[in-house]
């Protein structure tokens, strides 16, 4: 009786009511893998960028913050027991979802199908302030949101220490990752990472980065930068599709490459994050 009545308060303080932002005060940093528009590859990255830094050693937690399509389970072929839904629904404390890929790769799974009545402003504040408690027990923190610009998403990007957003060169693509931008040029995280992904020539994805980059720096007056290019790849296609890593079998051609290029920045931040205590 005592441990449940414990658990109730336990419940009750973390899905309360916040009236203050949330702010990570952890030296961990929690990166955010967003886009405008689906299909840009965005979970895929997260994930692989996810599963080799804790093949380097590193504590990992991966969370799949998409309430209505959520796909990171799927892409790893798991049946989750738990999800966000038994968090916004006040039934579980959120590190009572925390998945054991591997001693060193955690996962929180999303839910499809969400009612968006069961998530508000505070439990989205509660989701945070939570998971800045819980990214003290590792090295990084992943965020895998959904496409677009939905409240949610907006909320968490607002959190987030860095966004990574992920765009193709296709013009439209790339209007998509400004429209996120702008969205979220309020916020005062200023730490903007841009993927150029799937591109056929290398000018291509070079020219859309330029073009984004011109557009935010002129309407916008914020600042990013770009974390890396990856080359279009049928075998991405087919390790999504039979639910593998593809890092895990793809370790010398150009795309893999090019996400261990993204993966050596990416450590970069965390030293970053430690020296500017984010």
């Amino acid at each position: 009786m005592i441990g449940q009545a414990k658990r109730i308060v336990e419940l009750k303080k973390s899905l309360g009511n916040f009236e203050k932002e949330p702010v990570s005060n952890s030296n961990t940093p929690i990166i955010s893998f967003t886009s405008g528009k689906g299909g840009t590859g965005k979970s895929f990255l997260c994930l692989n960028v996810a599963y080799k830094l804790s093949q380097l050693g590193k504590r990992v937690l991966v969370v799949d913050f998409d309430l209505n399509f959520s796909n990171l389970h799927i892409m790893l072929n798991v049946i989750p027991l738990k999800t966000l839904f038994q968090f916004f629904t006040s039934e579980s404390l959120l590190e009572e979802l925390i998945y054991e890929y591997t001693k060193t790769l955690h996962f929180i799974f999303g839910f499809s199908g969400f009612e968006s009545k069961n998530v508000t402003e505070n439990s989205i504040s509660s989701f945070c302030n939570r998971l800045t408690f819980i990214s003290a027990n590792y090295d990084y923190v992943l965020v895998d949101t959904s496409s677009g610009g939905n409240d949610e998403t907006l909320k968490v990007l607002s959190f987030t220490d860095f966004n990574v957003i992920i765009a193709n060169p296709e013009p439209t693509a790339t209007l998509d990752a400004y429209a996120i931008i702008k969205l979220t040029s309020a916020s005062k995280n200023k730490n903007i990472k841009v993927v150029i992904n799937k591109y056929f020539k290398k000018e291509d994805a070079e020219k859309s980065f330029e073009n984004l980059q011109m557009a935010v720096n002129h309407f916008l007056n914020k600042n990013i930068s770009l974390l890396g290019t990856i080359p279009f790849d049928r075998e991405i296609t087919d390790s999504v599709m039979n639910q593998e890593l593809y890092l895990k079998n793809h370790s010398s051609n150009e795309a893999a490459n090019q996400i261990n290029l993204i993966i050596k920045e990416i450590l970069n931040i965390k030293q970053l994050a430690n020296n500017n205590h984010i």
